[in-house]
Parts: structure tokens; C-alpha cells; sequence
């Protein structure tokens, strides 16, 4: 069984000269529960650089959560706790190698 859902999704991006940015978008998406796990499937679009959706799936697993991004963006993090974990991030502007590192949280 799959559910409509409202989704907000909240960032902070820190840089290494100690600024920050918050990005915040809400947009609607699909909620369901299979094998254990729950998922969540919703499109972004980030309207100021390309009117090009990035479809997005969030995988909450009991041991893990993982993040899949397809589309102006490309990438597969996974969030697992007390763990690091390397993601490759690509957009139309070129490709980083980033460093996921998890810990707790209630």
C-alpha cells in the first residue's frame, strides 16, 4: 500500500571557510513500507540552476538509511551509523568524492 505524502527536507551545507547555507524545499512524494523497510520516492527540482528533476528515493532500512538521487544530480549515499562511507556526487558540473560520516540520532 503506498501513501500521498507532503515532504519537507531540510540541509545545511557548511564550506570550509566557515560559511553556511540552508536549503529547504517541500514537494509532494510516495510513502510505503516493503520487506522491512520503508521508502519514500520524491522528485526535486532546484529551479534557479536547471528546470531538470532529480528523482529521489530514501531508503530507511533497520541498521541504515540510504539515499538514492537520479537525474540533474547522481549519487548513492548511505547513512549508517558510527560509519563512514564514500559517495560519489555528479551534476551537469562535474563529479566530487564525498565522505559520509554517521553517527546517532534520536
Amino acid at each position: 500500500m503506498t501513501n500521498d505524502v507532503l515532504i519537507t527536507v531540510s540541509g545545511l551545507h557548511l564550506s570550509s571557510e566557515s560559511e553556511q547555507n540552508t536549503l529547504e524545499i517541500t514537494t509532494r512524494g510516495t510513502y510505503y513500507n516493503r520487506n522491512g523497510s520503508e521508502y519514500i520516492i520524491y522528485d526535486e527540482y532546484l529551479d534557479d540552476i536547471a528546470n531538470i528533476p532529480t528523482n529521489n528515493m530514501l531508503k530507511i532500512a533497520p541498521d541504515s538509511i540510504v539515499l538514492r538521487k537520479k537525474g540533474f544530480i547522481n549519487t548513492t549515499m548511505t547513512f549508517k551509523e558510527s560509519t563512514d562511507t564514500v559517495a560519489t556526487y555528479t551534476t551537469i558540473f562535474g563529479t566530487i568524492t564525498i565522505i559520509v560520516s554517521s553517527s546517532c540520532c534520536n
